[in-house]
């Protein structure tokens, strides 16, 4: 192990990914458990990821990636549904 680079890092059964949504705007992306913060690549806001609003959890990359795109294939067919406000019942009032 004397001959591997400084920076190469061998992956271990610890390191999970976190699916997130940023606090500042909503979006969601991917973390690294192996780091404490995660900077948004939408927003630029500064997050401590074992703080944050975890939506799902990873082994792989790959997988995890799959998932966010589930998530934000969910989230554009719920945001096309028809919405009806309701309203108050007047039928019965008297004028």
């Amino acid at each position: 192990m004397d001959n591997l680079p400084k920076n190469f890092r061998i992956i271990s059964e610890q390191d999970l990914y976190l699916i997130i949504n940023c606090p500042s705007c909503g979006r969601i992306i991917m973390a690294n458990t192996v780091n404490r913060t995660k900077t948004c690549i939408h927003c630029g806001a500064k997050i401590a990821i074992f703080n944050a609003n975890v939506l799902a959890k990873s082994n792989s990359t790959q997988e995890a990636l799959h998932i966010i795109q589930r998530l934000k294939q969910n989230k554009n067919e719920d945001s096309n549904q028809i919405i009806f406000k309701k309203f108050k019942d007047r039928s019965t009032e008297s004028f």
